[in-house]
């Protein structure tokens, strides 16, 4: 009796420890970024005005799917609200704000005035490791009353755009966007 509860502890142990968000592996992101890449279901897809195809909700629940059978062996069928709140949990570390904003203000590089103003407003969060979309989107507000002709593209990066895309209720995503999610998704970084 007392080797069946061990053995169950073990077995759940691994389960948990499964789950923890260990980053994918480069054959576990090649495995991920094919599958998206060969995705055309005509129901998870839809086609621009602009001719680009995007895949929708629909589609990314699919991938994940496909991905988890893949990876694991067994599916993960996700439910649309955990769809979300993974869109809303991404972080962003200094080094990354530091990029948008330098992408934001359309220069080569931050000057050393800026870089300091940049580190003091990211410092004033919760947490200085790291700054949630709604941080983020305040910080650069902060840096566009100081540059009124800048205007940030939160289109340009996964990381920005999969946030914007869910405020806004716009559940179009590119294969980056959905390799991306797939990601976070399943490993939980």
């Amino acid at each position: 009796m007392y080797f069946k509860n061990i053995v169950l502890l073990f077995c759940v142990t691994l389960y948990f420890l499964q789950c923890q968000g260990d980053r994918p592996t480069r054959g576990e992101r090649e495995i991920i970024s094919g599958i998206v890449k060969k995705y055309k279901k005509r129901h998870g897809t839809g086609i621009e005005e602009n001719g680009n195809l995007f895949i929708n909700f629909k589609g990314v629940k699919d991938v994940i799917i496909e991905v988890s059978q893949v990876l694991y062996g067994y599916q993960m069928p996700p439910s649309l609200e955990k769809l979300k709140k993974t869109g809303s949990k991404y972080k962003f570390t200094l080094l990354e704000v530091q990029r948008y904003v330098k992408d934001y203000l359309r220069l080569k590089k931050l000057s050393p005035a800026l870089l300091e103003i940049v580190k003091l407003l990211f410092s004033q969060y919760e947490k200085p490791q790291s700054i949630n979309f709604e941080d983020l989107k305040d910080l650069i507000g902060k840096v566009q009353a100081a540059n009124a002709n800048a205007k940030f593209v939160y289109l340009k990066y996964p990381k920005t755009a999969i946030p914007y895309k869910m405020e806004k209720s716009v559940y179009k995503f590119t294969r980056k966007e959905v390799e991306s999610i797939v990601i976070h998704y399943l490993y939980a970084i």
